[in-house]
């Protein structure tokens, strides 16, 4: 009888072949062949049994290296986990935020709470969509670093998503030594986008406000990207 998969032990056995360490692995099995090809051919006497001491021995300290290292890895991943996913969920809810602000129709709060690409980029579409004056009475949120006061929504969304999102990914670069390749790709293709690369630098460099839609979608598709990833991030 064929026994068939679930899809939760299908995401476990590729978790576990992700985590192997490749390397130490092939030189743990080829370590294992040469230990029983010296039995074979040292036999059971004197020599042969100094030697398959020496083997076995050998075998046990890197077999216990081996096992000290990855727990030691995995353990100082999850420490290191419990720290950037806090700073992860809020890189995400500050786009979210800004969003809800600026343009609240594009946020999809069913279930778990998205960005609706389809309507941001046909809101997008339309001309001067976000060229709406800022009402007197909105409560906006200040950035010590920003000099630029926004007098409307364009100006506002392109504020509330380059300043913080930039200190926080500045925040988390310390610690991408010990994040799931993964993670890293999406976070660089944040920090790499042209919206970032290129509103950013000149929101921070020359206090002006240069958004362009197409580069806005681009960087909240990566957003998106780290949302489905922090869904599935082990703690």
């Amino acid at each position: 009888m064929t026994k068939h998969l679930n899809r939760t032990e299908t995401v476990d056995i590729e978790g576990t072949l992700k985590n192997i360490d490749y390397p130490s692995f092939t030189a743990f099995i080829a370590l294992v062949i040469t230990c029983f090809s010296a039995g074979f051919f040292t036999g059971s006497g004197s020599w042969g049994s100094a030697i398959s001491g020496v083997i076995v021995s050998l075998i046990s300290s890197y077999v216990f290296f081996i096992l000290t290292v990855t727990l030691t890895k995995r353990e100082d991943r999850k420490k290191n986990n419990r720290i950037v996913y806090p700073q992860l969920e809020s890189l995400i809810c500050k786009v979210d935020y800004a969003l809800e602000v600026c343009i609240p129709l594009v946020v999809n709060h069913k279930n778990v709470k998205n960005i609706d690409l389809v309507e941001l980029k046909r809101y997008l579409s339309v001309r001067g969509a976000l060229d709406h004056q800022i009402p007197k009475n909105l409560g906006i949120v200040i950035y010590s670093k920003n000099q630029y006061e926004a007098r409307n929504y364009k100006e506002l969304l392109t504020i509330y998503t380059t300043w913080p999102i930039l200190d926080l990914i500045e925040q988390l670069k310390p610690h991408y030594f010990l994040m799931e390749k993964e993670l890293v790709e999406t976070l660089s293709k944040i920090a790499n986008s042209h919206y970032l690369r290129v509103t950013g630098s000149t929101l921070v460099d020359e206090g002006q406000v240069l958004f362009i839609p197409p580069h806005f979608i681009e960087f909240v598709e990566a957003i998106e990207q780290l949302r489905e990833q922090l869904s599935k991030m082990r703690m």
